[in-house]
């Protein structure tokens, strides 16, 4: 199992490079593709490494980069008429392509050495995989109780624990490490909690006119839509433990 779990997190360092070296703000898709690389990556971050290595936060520095054009993307496709969206979206592609310049060797040479040591102790990995998704569905469920439809945070919080839940459980089970989830549902719950999030970003854009009271409404009614599924989530968090 220890070896599989080394073999998978190989991939995904080598999608992450192979990503980055193809993802353009021209190619929708290998935005796409570079983001999903970059959580999968991050997953799998804890285990290379318990300090926050500098190549840990240049790719969490080029995800949120990613994730804010991804948003101006998203408002532009549901408002294409609002002219302020273009030059913004220049702007967060401008940023981002910048920045988007290959990994200093140094920073590649510690990627490497990261993955090299976690070969030596293999077999710690997968209790530690373990260990890493308990304290994931605590958390999660340390969120599900906070919730509340009037303070739109604290579905932002759950939707970042639900995320971190569903990369370590797919991690676990490439690895092998856990029987197969239902890939259907985690992406279910994934795209209900982003299109409250969606909903809320574009209240914000939208600010306080009609347009932007109708989004705000929106979103509550999302919000409230979601909390009355929650016997659901639950009893997902349930098989997920199996």
């Amino acid at each position: 199992m220890s070896t599989e779990l080394l073999a998978v997190i190989r991939r995904r360092i080598e999608r992450y490079r192979q990503m980055a070296a193809r993802a353009t703000v021209e190619d929708a898709e290998s935005i796409h593709q570079f983001r999903v690389a970059s959580r999968e990556l991050l997953a799998a971050a804890p285990l290379l490494s318990r300090r926050k290595k500098g190549w840990v936060k240049r790719a969490k520095r080029e995800l949120s980069a990613l994730n804010r054009l991804r948003d101006l993307q998203v408002l532009h496709l549901r408002f294409a008429d609002d002219k302020r969206l273009p030059p913004a979206i220049a702007q967060a592609a401008a940023a981002w392509d910048a920045g988007n310049q290959p990994w200093p060797a140094k920073l590649q040479r510690a990627l490497d050495t990261d993955f090299a040591g976690i070969t030596l102790h293999a077999e710690q990995l997968p209790p530690q995989l373990a260990k890493l998704r308990r304290k994931a569905e605590k958390r999660l469920r340390r969120r599900l109780c906070q919730l509340d439809t009037l303070d739109p945070a604290t579905f932002h919080r759950l939707r970042l624990a639900w995320k971190r839940l569903r990369y370590l459980t797919l991690l676990a089970a490439e690895s092998e490490l856990i029987a197969r989830p239902d890939k259907a549902a985690l992406k279910s719950w994934q795209e209900q909690l982003g299109a409250i999030q969606d909903a809320e970003v574009a209240a914000d854009w939208l600010g306080d006119g009609d347009a932007g009271r109708e989004e705000s409404a929106r979103a509550l009614l999302l919000r409230q839509q979601l909390l009355a599924t929650l016997p659901q989530l639950t009893q997902l968090l349930e098989e997920l433990k199996k």
